[in-house]
């Protein structure tokens, strides 16, 4: 319990920490004048209509940075950059349907979110309402892509979709003929891949920026799941010929901890796991016993706690589509209840099965940032029943399910 004791505090110290990480920033004024600094980071995937720009990573003393004072706020890096826009946005709510299939409109100067630059650049806007996308060209300004959803009288979602009409006014190329066009749906994935087909025909590079803005360092993921053991006696006595129990499953919930060692890309993390299993298993096998072949019942029942620390990286498919490798570390404390237990005509053994230091690497993947699958092996050997005659190898498949709250 000491050892779940010391995980928890590191966390809670983790915590602490991640309220005062701010990422290296710049801003560029009405004037043109670039201030470099820091903002403060930020799991918010909507566009921000204001950010508050500090000079350190010290103090509280911020400035706060809108579209009417800043035409340009970006990462130092330069993977992420807003713009400045006075332009139009969509008042539609994607989430709340109505029949009028009438595109709503106002004029306003608000942030973007670049996402490609070149001869023609691409670029975002997402509130809590919806997500527009917009584009322009070399001779061009900005321009909303329009997009709708409405509810038909019969209670059937339809689509809006004029934007392809906009594509097509401002990025015509013979690499996007009609039959791309036809294809290429309202999301950022396509839309890209069109901005880079005209870029590609007027021989122009396409920057991509990344849309992972400035996460939190920290964030927690729920996760439940089923443990596939399998135990196996290494005789360390003459009578014990030894034994194979088939696996069985377990129950497994818990959470993870995550702490950001990258908080721009988000590559390394470290992790902290805590979860609890249970299980049993009865199963009939044979025994060598002093040159006999008896049958045997052997069976164990098990509840524990793991507490891990270890670390992540994620590799990158897609913005949307990660897979994380990872290696914890840690204990397996096991409760009073997680006893084993083997009967045969020479010797009756009921034994607790003891507290187990595990090396659990794992793999996942996770869409979105929220939804994610992780599969995790352990494995260990208890030695507490070397007087009875053998150790027990115990090795468990873990596949859970998880969801990141924050």
């Amino acid at each position: 319990m000491k050892k779940i004791l010391c995980v928890c505090i590191c966390l809670i110290t983790l915590v602490a920490n991640s309220q005062t990480q701010r990422i290296p920033a710049y801003v560029i004024d009405t004037e043109g004048v670039k201030t470099q600094g820091f903002i403060n980071s930020s799991t918010n995937y909507k566009t921000p209509s204001a950010i508050n720009f500090y000079s350190s990573t010290e103090g509280n003393e911020s400035v706060k940075i809108t579209p009417q004072n800043a035409r340009e706020v970006g990462l130092t890096n330069g993977d992420v950059k807003l713009i400045s826009s006075a332009t139009t946005i969509d008042l539609s709510n994607d989430e709340v349907l109505t029949n009028s299939s009438e595109i709503r409109t106002r004029e306003s100067t608000i942030f973007l979110r670049q996402i490609i630059q070149g001869k023609a650049d691409l670029y975002l806007h997402s509130n809590e309402n919806n997500t527009r996308y917009y584009i322009k060209n070399d001779t061009s300004s900005i321009v909303l892509l329009p997009f709708k959803k409405y509810m038909t009288t019969d209670n059937v979602v339809k689509n809006v979709a004029t934007y392809r009409a906009i594509l097509n006014e401002y990025l015509k190329c013979n690499k996007n003929d009609f039959k791309v066009l036809s294809e290429t749906s309202y999301n950022e994935n396509d839309l890209k891949d069109y901005i880079q087909r005209y870029n590609d025909c007027q021989g122009s590079n396409s920057k991509i920026f990344k849309q992972r803005f400035n996460f939190k360092p920290f964030s927690a993921t729920a996760m439940a799941g089923v443990g596939f053991s399998y135990a196996n006696l290494d005789p360390t006595a003459d009578r014990f010929d030894g034994f194979d129990d088939p696996s069985n499953t377990a129950l497994r919930v818990g959470g993870i901890a995550e702490f950001s060692l990258d908080r721009i890309n988000y590559t390394w993390s470290i992790i902290g796991e805590l979860f609890y299993t249970a299980g049993s298993s009865t199963e009939l096998s044979q025994e060598q016993i002093d040159g006999n072949v008896s049958g045997k019942i052997t069976s164990f029942e098990y509840q524990s706690i793991d507490a891990m620390l270890g670390a992540r990286t994620y590799l990158y498919a897609n913005d949307k589509l990660s897979i994380f490798p990872g290696l914890s570390v840690g204990y397996k404390v096991s409760s009073g209840d997680s006893k084993i237990y083997a009967i045969d005509p020479s010797v009756n053994i009921v034994s607790d099965i003891s507290n187990q230091f595990v090396v659990q690497p794992s793999v996942g993947i996770e869409f979105n940032r929220k939804v994610s699958a992780v599969a995790q092996y352990q494995f260990y050997t208890d030695t507490s029943f070397r007087n009875f005659g053998f150790d027990i190898n115990l090795s468990t498949f873990n596949v859970m399910v998880g969801y990141r709250l924050f």
